[in-house]
């Protein structure tokens, strides 16, 4: 079971959680991996996690689901996205979810892409 991250009010650092969610590593730890407080890119995300000893694809991938591996979360109507992990059955969200890797998301929301990951 991975350890979930609570998601700080008014913060935007859920790319952030994400890579410390997947490589067991500390926010901060998190943070000077990727160099920054704040929103993330895609490149961002994966670069941290390939400095951490992880492979994933430089790119978003629609399908198939991983096993293992970051989503993109999307909200309807908006275009900003929102950075969660999925391991086998859970999703760690740490805003919308829950420690036991269950999630409260509001109907409509949905992972649109993901970036598997696996450890080198």
């Amino acid at each position: 079971m991975r350890t979930w991250i609570k998601q700080p009010v008014k913060t935007n650092i859920c790319g952030q959680i994400a890579v410390a969610i997947i490589a067991d590593i500390s926010l901060e730890q998190s943070i000077q991996a990727i160099g920054r407080k704040g929103c993330t890119t895609t490149k961002q995300v994966v670069n941290a996690l390939k400095k951490l000893g992880y492979e994933c694809p430089g790119r978003l991938k629609r399908k198939p689901k991983p096993e293992f591996g970051i989503g993109h979360l999307r909200y309807p109507k908006q275009y900003k996205g929102h950075w969660v992990v999925v391991d086998g059955d859970k999703i760690y969200d740490g805003i919308y979810g829950n420690p036991d890797g269950t999630v409260n998301w509001k109907p409509g929301w949905r992972i649109s892409s993901y970036l598997p990951v696996t450890k080198n």
